[in-house]
């Protein structure tokens, strides 16, 4: 173990010790540890429905917004003629119509966990009724719409004939015919996503679970199998990699 080593241990030490320690003194000061702390989980369920309508609300908004630019974006680039290429217009489009994909893409996210959150099947003895929030389902139907649009502006300004419900291996197909340059930016946002997700926004959840686990007193089995699964799907793509790599 070298001298960098043990010094980002020691560091890594010190501040959860800067941490804990104080926590640890008004947890015992305050005797949290004997007392019943629970946490409404109607407290929670109201947080997460406030959440997700603002989520939504600021998704599609800034959706449209970017939609539109970028409508006027590729309007303006296919007017310029061959000769009169411009590549900082291509680029801004480019860049333009990532982010109104990617915003949509947090709009869709949102109207998920709204409709999830708020849908309810109630079974009778001779019947049985399904109610889904309307507010999740419209939202889902305006991000699914916009996000189609979006497609067909990048088919536009790509000269592309991608389908705007495209499948997993058409979405590959269409990245690997991309530039040098987009290809390598796409790799470094790949390899950044995996390395994030599997030493920091995983293991974060499986301690916010733990801690939500008791404070609600609730059992969150369930959200662990999930993250488990995911962590180990990460797992399993790494050992393709490496024995498709490393022949």
């Amino acid at each position: 173990m070298n001298k960098d080593t043990i010094k980002r241990l020691v560091k890594q030490l010190g501040v959860g010790a800067l941490i804990g320690g104080p926590v640890g003194f008004l947890v015992g000061y305050f005797g949290l540890l004997e007392k019943s702390v629970v946490v409404s989980e109607t407290l929670l369920q109201d947080l997460a429905h406030l959440f997700g309508y603002l989520g939504l609300g600021l998704g599609l908004v800034l959706s449209g917004y970017l939609t539109i630019r970028v409508k006027h974006g590729v309007k303006q680039y296919l007017e310029v003629s061959e000769e009169e290429v411009d590549e900082y217009l291509y680029r801004q489009v480019n860049r333009c119509h990532g982010y109104a994909m990617v915003a949509t893409g947090v709009s869709i996210i949102f109207a998920f966990l709204l409709m999830f959150l708020g849908y309810q099947v109630t079974v009778f003895d001779d019947s049985a009724s399904l109610v889904i929030p309307i507010f999740g389902l419209l939202g889902l139907v305006i991000a699914s719409s916009l996000q189609m649009y979006q497609l067909k502006l990048y088919n536009d300004l790509r000269g592309l004939d991608m389908p705007l419900l495209p499948t997993l291996k058409e979405l590959k197909n269409n990245v690997m015919r991309q530039d040098e340059a987009e290809l390598q930016a796409n790799y470094k946002m790949a390899f950044e996503t995996i390395m994030g997700l599997s030493n920091v926004v995983i293991p974060t959840l499986y301690i916010v679970l733990f801690f939500l686990a008791q404070l609600t007193k609730q059992s969150t089995l369930m959200g662990f199998v999930v993250l488990a699964t995911i962590h180990l799907y990460i797992m399993i793509k790494n050992i393709k990699m490496t024995r498709e790599f490393y022949k």
